[in-house]
């Protein structure tokens, strides 16, 4: 695997400190984590997967999948503490917002993180960046969007010839969708340039992609998958 791929991927467990309406994030922790002190932080335990959250976690009831009912809503996730659909999400920190669309949890943060701390605030809600498999889900993400430009969970850090969604899955390489996987790369995109390498999705242009550098600092949007 090359060096800087590791480096990244190493930077999440640092970058989960910086989860967004946390103070602490408590790494390790269980269903009932009384460490958690803010409303939008949860007890996760590390797993041959990374880190996975808990205390909302496993199979829950109403086909919400990864919800488990627990006394206090901890996950922005558009589900309360029961696992029911709720648009008052108690589970929020300020500036995120859960919402849950056609059986899947959302959520939408209006803060500058860059691509890794987003994508350890989502970790914190048991979810990743989001990974938009059809031209539906991309309409979806720009419903929930609170600003022009956010993080969506692609990235060629790994090959700069390949884009993968966090799970692994290509989904463009050589400049064309990879099988019938979905892209929404705008006109003259993805840049070439190695130090682009994370991918955002721009509201205004009508939920077109683009690479930019990791580094940057804007909102994003997460999902539980």
């Amino acid at each position: 695997m090359p060096a800087e791929s590791l480096s990244w991927r190493a930077s999440l467990g640092a970058a989960l400190a910086l989860s967004v309406g946390c103070s602490p994030l408590i790494v390790l922790g269980d269903a009932d984590d009384t460490g958690c002190l803010d409303t939008g932080c949860v007890g996760v335990q590390s797993g041959s997967g990374g880190e996975v959250a808990v205390g909302q976690g496993g199979a829950g009831p109403l086909g919400a999948p990864g919800c488990r009912p627990a006394a206090v809503d901890r996950s922005c996730d558009g589900l309360n503490e029961t696992c029911e659909p709720t648009a008052a999400d108690q589970g929020c920190s300020d500036g995120c917002k859960g919402s849950y669309v056609q059986g899947t949890s959302y959520m939408a943060c209006l803060a500058g993180a860059d691509f890794d701390q987003a994508e350890a605030a989502c970790q914190a809600n048991g979810m990743h960046l989001i990974k938009i498999d059809s031209a539906l889900e991309n309409q979806t993400v720009l419903s929930l969007a609170l600003d022009d430009y956010v993080w969506v969970g692609g990235s060629n850090r790994d090959d700069p010839n390949v884009f993968t969604w966090l799970d692994g899955t290509p989904f463009f390489s050589s400049g064309a969708a990879v099988g019938d996987a979905y892209e929404n790369f705008g006109s003259g995109e993805p840049a070439q340039d190695q130090m682009l390498r994370c991918l955002q999705l721009r509201r205004s242009a009508t939920g077109t992609w683009s690479n930019w550098q990791c580094s940057g600092k804007q909102s994003f949007v997460c999902e539980r998958y």
